[in-house]
């Protein structure tokens, strides 16, 4: 009961921050808007994870929050167009801002006005940057454009090499952890496919996350480890003990306060809400797959 009071208040405070994750007005300044509207695009990749098959109780929420994403999204979708006829396609930050867009539309099934120049957009190969990086890969893998399940396995399996055991991976350094994660998050389509992986890449995942998130905890770094969780459950692996230990205290967490604030990588002074969005939507990610999971 805990974890689904827990994902109440982490859909609740989403809800209640939701015009924080989308920049105002129109596009004026495309290197402004392309940062700004970050926090949009990792909201609608948690939302197109939280609406996948089987999806749990704040899957149902998650539907209804990304059609109010596509209204917040119309003044960017009027002007999306000209923006792009003007050459703002050839910024590299530009187009993987455009990822929001493609994940939005997933989930509601309704196109924008945009809908064939951002495809047109992505299917374009790369001019500044060889890539493909992870935003890149992701909207070409939402839009049907490309499948990259075949390159994250040669990215799990370097992985593999340089962290052979649960120990290793447990003492890396946070870009290494990001990488495994989003390895897992790529090859899954956020929990909508089983992953191309052999047995082994399943095994190494299951001796590895779970130690690996747990060693978070006494760091105060929620944010990794709700992922490394999030990943595992996305996975298809069963539920462990460190996995549960994570889980239980992201819900202490959210009932407590009502969103997940780490307490490392952010300075104290922080805008609050720039602190809290991203770990509140992968641990929302995270509590939502147990859920699922224990469902099945």
């Amino acid at each position: 009961m805990a974890q689904l009071e827990a994902e109440q208040a982490l859909c609740d405070w989403l809800e209640s921050h939701l015009d924080r994750f989308f920049p105002p007005g129109p596009v004026d300044s495309v290197a402004d808007w392309s940062i700004k509207i970050r926090p949009a695009c990792e909201l609608s990749l948690v939302l197109f994870g939280l609406t996948g098959p089987r999806a749990s109780a704040s899957g149902t929420w998650a539907r209804l929050a990304s059609e109010k994403c596509q209204e917040l999204l119309r003044p960017a979708d009027q002007a999306l167009p000209e923006v792009i006829a003007s050459g703002a396609a050839a910024s590299h930050n530009f187009k993987a801002a455009l990822l929001v867009f493609i994940a939005i539309e997933r989930i509601t099934g309704r196109p924008f006005r945009s809908h064939g120049i951002v495809r047109a957009v992505f299917a374009m190969p790369p001019r500044n940057n060889p890539g493909p990086d992870l935003d890149h890969a992701i909207a070409a893998e939402l839009a049907g454009i490309h499948d990259y399940g075949p390159q994250m396995t040669r990215r799990l399996e370097a992985l593999m090499r340089r962290y052979p055991s649960a120990p290793a991976l447990a003492a890396a350094a946070r870009p290494a952890l990001y990488d495994v994660t989003h390895a897992c998050f790529l090859a899954t389509r956020f929990g909508r496919r089983i992953p191309p992986w052999a047995a082994r890449h399943a095994a190494w995942l299951a001796q590895t996350l779970g130690p690996a998130a747990a060693a978070r905890l006494p760091l105060g770094d929620l944010d990794v480890a709700a992922e490394l969780t999030a990943a595992a459950l996305w996975c298809g692996l069963p539920l462990n003990p460190r996995h549960q230990q994570v889980l239980n205290t992201l819900s202490r967490t959210a009932i407590a306060i009502g969103c997940i604030v780490p307490t490392i990588h952010f300075a104290p002074e922080a805008d609050p809400f720039d602190r809290a969005y991203h770990p509140t939507l992968i641990a929302l990610a995270a509590l939502s797959a147990a859920s699922r999971a224990q469902l099945s």
